[in-house]
């Protein structure tokens, strides 16, 4: 959040790659100039460490034009020569997403872009279910971002059978359907406590169709106990998931709708569950460049990370949302 006294700060991101965290997102121009320095410079500073971790970044671009200028920017605060993944940012139209496509549109320069190593992955964040899986079926993207926690499952079917049959990364957001699910309702049953965050971020990492899951810590310790999902062995068991799914139904019927505004978002923290079919896979311990690395840049990892195809690692992101009709969760407990 803007000069927000508890916001992640450089060196926090830093501490969080420290630990294991490799996925860095960025909402960089998508609301207009950046007023933080904290995760630009963070990125900047990795040197030879850069390669250690995935930048990702919200693209506000939306002609060829602007898209060159705006990469250019982008580029020039992060000191680097590539972007792991650009997102275009908050696609809710059918038009919008026509004119995106076309010739002299954001994606002819970002494909190119991508032919020539200077972006690695195309993504694209919708609110829209049914927009956001005709995209992924166009085919002209790598990865998706769209809303899933256990309050709005409807991405189970209007998006994940589309993103799964074709291999494709979706990055979930409102993990926590905005602190509403650390809340108790009224329908509770008797001795219910709401589970801590980790808890829900392993919910929606449960899903075989999500490959990273954001969160957002506010402060040092919200970032330690986000962390603390790495401390899984496993799945959820049955009747574990079970409950955060009932508790999800009753968050559903008395959270009520998301606000009418813009607001900016804290720094966050992502969830990266390798998947090595995507192409896109977390470093745990460390991601590795393939020798047969394409323009596009493609990943491998270690086979002392896992064989499992399974890894959890950590991540660090920021954001800036609009949330109306949804939103990209962020715990803001002093304002819930």
């Amino acid at each position: 959040m803007h000069n927000d006294p508890t916001a992640i700060t450089a060196d926090e991101v830093l501490y969080a790659v420290s630990r294991g965290v490799t996925f860095l997102n960025w909402s960089a121009e998508a609301e207009g100039p950046p007023d933080d320095e904290a995760f630009p410079a963070a990125v900047a500073s990795l040197g030879r460490e850069r390669e250690r971790v995935v930048a990702c970044c919200q693209f506000a671009a939306r002609t060829a034009g602007e898209a060159a200028r705006e990469l250019k920017s982008v580029l020039a605060a992060l000191c680097t020569s590539y972007i792991d993944v650009l997102t275009l940012y908050y696609v809710e139209q059918q038009e919008e997403w026509d004119v995106l496509r076309a010739p002299g549109g954001v994606l002819e320069y970002l494909r190119s872009a991508k032919a020539d190593g200077a972006v690695w992955r195309i993504g694209a964040t919708s609110h829209q279910r049914p927009l956001a899986a005709a995209m992924a079926r166009s085919r002209l993207l790598d990865c998706l971002m769209v809303r899933y926690n256990a309050a709005h499952r409807g991405a189970e079917q209007d998006v994940f059978p589309v993103t799964s049959a074709f291999g494709m990364p979706v990055i979930a957001h409102t993990a926590l359907r905005w602190g509403a699910l650390l809340r108790s309702t009224p329908d509770d049953p008797p001795g219910f406590v709401p589970p801590s965050a980790p808890a829900w971020y392993r919910f929606v990492l449960q899903s075989p169709a999500v490959s990273v899951v954001l969160s957002a810590p506010h402060a040092r310790a919200e970032l330690e106990e986000d962390l603390g999902v790495l401390a899984a062995t496993g799945p959820l068991p049955p009747a574990e998931y079970d409950a955060l799914a009932a508790h999800g139904e009753r968050v559903r019927a008395h959270a009520g709708r998301f606000p009418n505004a813009r607001c900016v978002e804290p720094y966050a923290s992502v969830v990266w569950r390798l998947r090595p079919e995507f192409g896109l896979v977390s470093m745990c311990p460390r991601f590795v460049r393939s020798s047969a690395t394409s323009v596009a840049g493609s990943y491998v990892v270690p086979t002392s990370a896992s064989d499992s195809g399974r890894v959890v690692a950590p991540c660090l992101a920021r954001y800036t949302t609009t949330f109306l009709p949804s939103a990209i969760a962020f715990r803001q407990r002093a304002a819930m």
